[in-house]
């Protein structure tokens, strides 16, 4: 398989791509940037930060267990996920004119880029010594990630599907 659809590989480029989003954002800001563009580009943010948490808890964190079954490394990454979820439900319920808009949204772009920082850091070195088969993983990651996108919900449609369903985003 092509070295694209190693996991490490497609979940650092999630990462790099949250992280060149709030650079966008911030962009925006700077340049007083017009509420639907702003909210435009947080829905991104937050859409890709969702369903990068989804894969992670249904695909990948499942496959490094047995290797890391007794480390907290990914119980703490995941921790990390459910926070960030609970970020992305606050940013999303906010207007960008409501006080504090943009701290929020910079807080949850901070709080991706630390994340991303510990399981690049932790958790993929181990990942790729302890584990042989990171394509086929990267496979499962490319079918969901492309399933959930094929889905073609809003950030707030997502997060009330989930709601629905008693699973708050990340919370697996």
């Amino acid at each position: 398989m092509p070295q694209e659809l190693n996991a490490i590989a497609l979940l650092r480029a999630d990462h790099e791509a949250a992280s060149r989003l709030g650079q966008v954002f911030e962009r925006l800001v700077e340049h007083g940037a017009s509420e639907v563009e702003t909210v435009a580009e947080v829905e991104r943010i937050c859409l890709l930060q969702s369903i990068h948490i989804q894969v992670e808890n249904e695909v990948f964190y499942p496959s490094m267990r047995p290797v890391m079954a007794a480390d907290a490394q990914i119980d703490q990454a995941q921790a990390d996920d459910w926070l960030l979820g609970d970020l992305i439900a606050e940013v999303i319920a906010m207007r960008p004119s409501e006080l504090g808009y943009d701290v929020k949204v910079r807080a949850l772009c901070k709080a991706i880029e630390h994340h991303a920082s510990q399981q690049e850091a932790q958790i993929f070195p181990r990942a790729m010594a302890a584990v042989a088969d990171l394509q086929s993983i990267g496979a499962e990651i490319v079918q969901r990630t492309a399933a959930l996108r094929a889905q073609d919900l809003t950030m707030g449609q997502r997060l009330a599907r989930e709601n629905e369903a008693g699973d708050p985003v990340g919370h697996q």
